[in-house]
């Protein structure tokens, strides 16, 4: 399922499906809300850095 309340963030959705992607690192709301996407963590800058740096979200 896409991004049914921003359809402008389905094409960032479609990117980290294609490419496999582990991370989608926004401040987008909307996307944030998802949480995952087909196995792709979304998460916010700050989350993505506290993972690089403990290993963790």
């Amino acid at each position: 399922m896409l991004d049914d309340v921003d359809p402008d963030d389905n094409k960032f959705l479609a990117a980290a499906y294609e490419a496999k992607a582990d991370f989608l690192v926004s401040l987008d709301r909307d996307l944030l809300n998802l949480k995952f996407f087909y196995g792709t963590q979304i998460v916010t800058p700050a989350a993505f850095l506290d993972f690089l740096a403990n290993g963790r979200t």
